[in-house]
């Protein structure tokens, strides 16, 4: 007999709280509650077996007059159902929960540079989980490891991306500025940068962070591309000439940063990389939203199934 099916048969008579269930019951919630695809014959010959091996006992249903099912209650099992139960709400609270919290929308995911992503996995009950999995209901950790494999290739991509972006961003910077400008651009972001850009104006379903007028909050520095792409701006103003001369200075950049985007528009090479990219992108997300599927409904159950050494 499948010991999965037992352990739900088990947790549903458990949730029951002691009230009998008929077969046909029974039946009902494993494919509600579980997407059962069997008869309601397989799970009478389990309860059949679970009676022979004492985990379950046959009374007659105080209403219906017909023979029901409920646990056999022993003191261990009511200590074990105890225990469970316990195990259960912390697995949610500090396993699920957080990883839940943890995965990221489409428009974070662009912006990853590192494999290293979520907290939860270093959680010391983070592999228990593995335990108590569901298998109708997806395994999160399946889709994890998926996951883990086309990040890494996403990321390969990008640092390729980053490279030729700063071939242009070398080719060009002495057009606009004097040599003598103390440079501190973050590479990693003038490649979010320009990825962004390209995505959102191929039109996708992506919304930029970036806002189109680069340099009009050039004080404030947040949400736009200066603060993406420089530590440190005023610096950098200073050595173009000083506060007499931002007005120029944020003119050249306006100018520098158009001519940053077309040529990256125009470099075949940068755009049949970013398409490869976006395809690995569509991939990440799809996984993530499997594993958000698959974490909710665990979730949701009252019991988890599955055993380990907290739950004896």
């Amino acid at each position: 007999m499948s010991q999965e099916l037992m352990e739900k048969i088990v947790t549903i008579l458990h949730a029951a709280n002691d009230n009998p269930l008929l077969t046909s019951e029974i039946h009902h919630k494993l494919c509600t509650e579980y997407n059962y695809k069997k008869s309601v014959e397989t799970v009478r010959r389990s309860l059949i077996f679970m009676k022979k091996q004492k985990i379950v006992s046959q009374v007659v249903h105080p209403e219906k007059n017909i023979p029901s099912w409920i646990v056999k209650e022993t003191e261990h099992h009511a200590v074990n159902s105890d225990t469970r139960i316990r195990h259960s709400d912390y697995l949610k609270n500090h396993i699920i929960c957080p990883w839940l919290e943890q995965l990221p929308t489409k428009n974070e995911l662009i912006f990853l540079w590192s494999e290293d992503i979520f907290p939860v996995e270093k959680e010391e009950m983070f592999q228990d989980l593995k335990n108590h999995i569901n298998s109708d209901y997806g395994n999160p950790f399946t889709e994890l490891d998926i996951f883990k494999q086309i990040l890494h290739q996403f990321l390969i991509k990008k640092r390729e991306i980053q490279s030729l972006s700063n071939d242009i961003f070398e080719s060009i910077k002495n057009d606009f500025f004097d040599k003598k400008v103390a440079w501190r651009w973050n590479l990693s972001a003038m490649t979010d940068f320009i990825i962004d850009r390209t995505i959102r104006d191929r039109n996708m379903d992506f919304r930029s962070i970036f806002v189109d007028d680069f340099t009009s909050h050039l004080e404030e520095k947040n949400w736009t591309f200066l603060y993406y792409t420089m530590d440190y701006p005023d610096e950098m103003i200073d050595a173009v000439g000083g506060e007499l001369n931002k007005k120029k200075f944020k003119e050249s950049m306006d100018k520098f940063v158009k001519k940053l985007l077309e040529n990256a528009k125009d470099s075949e090479h940068i755009q049949n990389e970013i398409t490869v990219l976006c395809e690995l992108l569509e991939k990440l997300f799809d996984h993530i939203e499997k594993m958000r599927k698959s974490l909710k409904k665990h979730l949701a159950l009252g019991i988890l199934p599955g055993n380990c050494e907290y739950c004896l």
